[in-house]
């Protein structure tokens, strides 16, 4: 054991600096490897975070019925890329413009501006701006629908995002 240790220590004082230069490099390299693999990761946990919030939006026309509004409600709710539907009123939605914004923008302006909408939640394997466009060009063409909206342009990006 004893000669071992010296022949080793003999070995490591002629070939010093290329074996600390060896040593250096692989530990740079896994170095680089993990800081690659932890940003990968957290990328990867952020852009499902922001998955799950992709969502389509159905703005309803002013004059639509209730029984009209429930019957859009249920077909959408029936379609296989639907995993919830929920109906926001013209006053929720007034609501949830004052909580974000603030109670000064809406007072400037008589009534209430704000539609009435329906706001689809995907299931996950839809949460993608194909499944979202399937969605709104199936509502799309609905006498009480005046507008879809689903972020189309950030959407997309997130889905190419994922391909990275």
């Amino acid at each position: 054991m004893g000669y071992a240790l010296r022949e080793a220590l003999s070995s490591l004082r002629r070939t010093g600096a290329g074996v600390l230069l060896s040593v250096g490099t692989i530990a740079m390299s896994l170095f680089i490897l993990g800081i690659f693999l932890l940003v990968t990761f957290n990328l990867y946990g952020a852009v499902e975070q922001l998955r799950t919030r992709v969502e389509v939006e159905i703005f309803l026309k002013d004059g639509a019925s209730a029984r009209q509004i429930a019957a859009l409600k249920k077909r959408v709710a029936e379609m296989p890329e639907v995993q919830e539907v929920r109906y926001v009123t013209k006053e929720m939605a007034a609501e949830q413009f004052r909580t974000a914004f603030g109670e000064n923008l809406l007072e400037a302006v008589p009534e209430n501006p704000l539609p009435a909408s329906l706001r689809i939640r995907l299931t996950e394997v839809h949460r993608s701006s194909e499944g979202a466009e399937r969605v709104a060009k199936s509502v799309r063409k609905k006498s009480i629908v005046e507008e879809v909206a689903y972020g189309e342009t950030w959407v997309r990006r997130l889905d190419q995002l994922i391909l990275i």
